[in-house]
C-alpha cells in the first residue's frame, strides 16, 4: 500500500525503510502448492463425473443386450473397459433376470491419483438399471 516505506507515526521524525524483496517469493512458495492440489481435486471430480456417465451407459446398454437374450454382462464390461482407464478388477457387474425384466448394477471402484494415495478409501461410483423382458423373451 505505501511501497517499500512505513508511514510516519506522530512523534517520528524519520522515515523507516523497509526491505521486502523477499517477500512475493515466499508467498509464492506458500501459494503454489495450494493451488496445484486445488486443480488436482477439480480434475479428479471431472474424472469421477465422465465415469458415472460411462457407467450409466454400459448398465443401460448391458439391460437393453440382456432384455433380448444376449449376454449383457459382456456389452456393459466391454465399455467400461474401453472407456475407463480400469482393470477388471475394479469392476463388479451383475446381471439379474426378473419374472419380467431384467436388472444390471455396474460398481467401479478406483484410488484418486495422488501422492500417497494407498491410504487414501477406494471411492466408488454405481449405476443400476432395471430393463423389461422383450416381447416376445417373456414366456407365458
Amino acid at each position: 500500500m505505501f511501497g517499500r516505506y512505513q508511514p510516519l507515526r506522530i512523534g517520528d521524525t524519520k522515515l523507516k525503510v523497509i526491505d521486502s524483496s523477499g517477500q512475493a517469493i515466499i508467498e509464492a512458495i506458500l501459494i503454489i502448492p495450494l493451488l496445484i492440489i486445488i486443480i488436482q481435486g477439480c480434475f479428479w471430480l471431472g474424472e469421477l463425473g465422465r465415469a458415472k456417465i460411462i457407467i450409466n451407459i454400459a448398465t443401460r446398454e448391458g439391460a437393453r443386450w440382456a432384455s433380448v437374450g444376449k449376454d449383457g454382462r459382456k456389452v456393459a464390461r466391454d465399455i467400461c473397459l474401453h472407456n475407463l482407464v480400469c482393470s477388471e478388477d475394479d469392476l463388479q457387474i451383475k446381471v439379474v433376470r426378473l419374472p419380467l425384466g431384467v436388472k444390471v448394477s455396474v460398481v467401479y471402484s478406483s484410488v484418486p491419483p495422488a501422492p500417497f494415495n494407498e491410504k487414501c478409501p477406494r471411492i466408488q461410483v454405481k449405476a443400476e438399471t432395471v430393463m423389461p423382458l422383450n416381447e416376445f423373451m417373456i414366456e407365458i
